[in-house]
């Protein structure tokens, strides 16, 4: 209490009557780290001077170290370090003590391990991510400070996104020139093909394509990537974009993307006529025999998911082998985790229906569940419904939800042992959920898009398993025996959801 209250004499005084000074316990799991998180640094002094532990670990299995590191306390750190204090320990979300200090924004402390040797500028943290990595994601304030210490400016984090993709999604043309004055690779991909001019047609910022579109002139993949840029003003929306990369006559534009899908093909299931018009001007055409190269869902995702989860060989079943640890990028905790899987869906046969089911294997506690799609940009620690462009069905309360609109009641709760299907019948561009085998009607109205079979997971319960049935060509033991377009999967649900379209 003496050290948390900053009551330095009487701190003193317990110490003379043999107060054990590395006892662990309290709010914070040891007197120093109380000390610390007071900012009472005349009490540090003191506990440190009388051989307080400068790496006994406390609390959430952080050090004095992270503590000091999160309020900016610069010279507490300092004094902690004369102290014998190490510098490369990793606190529970495993972050080096530099990529911890960033995603706290501790400018003064990022510049001090800056300068110190031993520190690894290309430390990487659990899902892979540098400091320049991080501190441009988050668009700190020094970046370039970071970059004088000559970091790989093209280090990907796990899902193959490199720093100036990053900053190019957020339309920072001051770090996307920042990053190519660095000599940034502008060739680089991530794990779903996509490029740094594929970011560039989807940012806010017109600047952004302008800026990387120069840039490209002279580089020998400059029409491939503008050729994948025109799938990117497909799902963006943006016609004036679309129109001016097709002004490149070497511009083919029925090139197809890694999933089979053709730039006129994706306008179409979006529904947007104005695209269609300006690809077929360009001479696009969608033959028939296109449909059998378009590739099904097949597995989840192989390399776009969170540590905390562990594939079988197969590829279809999940465990979490791990709770997810907080806090995550941008310092808050997170509670969901989401997967998504390898291709979208496409209409099957002649009803036009994709459907795939997910058995609970093991479930949470709480039953904490969401099933349902997504598109392929959103993220990986969030949960379906809860955020624009997903659909999900909530095995808490059996209510689903879509983008930000409130939940609305639908089925029934799900756990262990259950089996959801969904399917997403793309003639009436609707979705519908069945329980157990059974139709529980539909589930939500005018559905579009480039759509990926998901599942949110409860980050915090180790051993939750699910494994998921996709659409196969051969033979299809689904759990639902009925007709995927039958009369109950169109039926409006008692309490119908809102519509909701996905972003323009």
């Amino acid at each position: 209490m003496a050290a948390q209250s900053g009551d330095s004499e009487i701190l003193l005084v317990l110490l003379e009557a043999g107060a054990d000074i590395n006892t662990s316990g309290g709010e914070h799991g040891s007197a120093l780290i109380s000390a610390i998180n007071e900012e009472e640094l005349e009490c540090v002094k003191v506990l440190l001077k009388n051989n307080a532990d400068p790496n006994l670990v406390g609390a959430e299995q952080q050090y004095p170290v992270h503590f000091a590191t999160r309020k900016g306390l610069l010279d507490i750190l300092k004094l902690l370090v004369d102290y014998g204090a190490n510098l490369h320990v990793t606190c529970k979300n495993k972050l080096p003590l530099l990529l911890y200090a960033t995603v706290w924004n501790s400018a003064g402390v990022v510049n001090y391990l800056l300068k110190r040797e031993g520190i690894d500028i290309n430390g990487r943290g659990p899902l892979a991510q540098t400091p320049l990595a991080m501190t441009t994601r988050l668009q700190r304030n020094f970046v370039r400070n970071i970059l004088k210490r000559s970091p790989d400016v093209d280090c990907p984090d796990f899902k193959g996104t490199a720093p100036l993709m990053t900053v190019t999604q957020y339309g920072s043309v001051r770090l996307m020139t920042l990053l190519l004055e660095h000599k940034a690779d502008l060739s680089k991909k991530d794990v779903h093909g996509r490029t740094t001019l594929y970011f560039a047609c989807r940012s806010p910022n017109v600047e952004a394509f302008e800026c990387i579109s120069k840039a490209l002139n002279g580089c020998d993949f400059a029409t491939e990537h503008r050729e994948m840029a025109v799938h990117a003003t497909i799902l963006a929306n943006r016609p004036k974009l679309l129109s001016k990369i097709l002004e490149d006559v070497s511009i083919r534009p029925n090139q197809a993307d890694d999933h089979g899908w053709t730039p006129l093909y994706t306008a179409s299931m979006y529904d947007r006529q104005e695209l269609v018009f300006q690809l077929r001007i360009a001479g696009a055409s969608e033959p028939r025999a296109r449909d059998a190269l378009r590739e099904k869902p097949s597995r989840w995702h192989p390399r776009e998911k969170l540590p905390c989860f562990e594939y079988k060989p197969d590829g279809r079943e999940v465990v979490m082998t791990e709770a997810l640890k907080g806090p995550d990028l941008e310092g808050i905790e997170e509670t969901y985790s989401t997967i998504k899987a390898d291709h979208p869906m496409i209409p099957i046969g002649k009803e036009g229906v994709y459907y795939f089911e997910i058995r609970i294997e093991v479930g949470s506690e709480n039953g904490l569940f969401s099933i349902g799609f997504c598109e392929q940009d959103v993220g990986t620690a969030i949960s379906l419904g809860k955020h624009c462009s997903t659909w999900g069905y909530y095995g808490t309360n059996g209510k689903v939800s879509t983008g930000h609109e409130s939940d609305t009641d639908y089925g029934e709760p799900c756990n262990t042992g259950d089996v959801i299907g969904c399917g997403v019948n793309f003639v009436y561009h609707t979705a519908f959920y069945t329980k157990n085998g059974k139709v529980i009607r539909r589930a939500f109205s005018n559905v579009r898009g480039k759509l990926f079979p998901a599942v949110t997971m409860d980050a915090t319960s180790p051993g939750c398993q699910i494994s998921a049935k996709f659409w196969s060509d051969r033979e299809n033991d689904f759990c639902y025996k009925g007709e995927l377009d039958a009369p109950a999967t169109l039926e409006p649900p008692v309490n119908p959801t809102v519509t909701h379209s996905g972003p323009e």
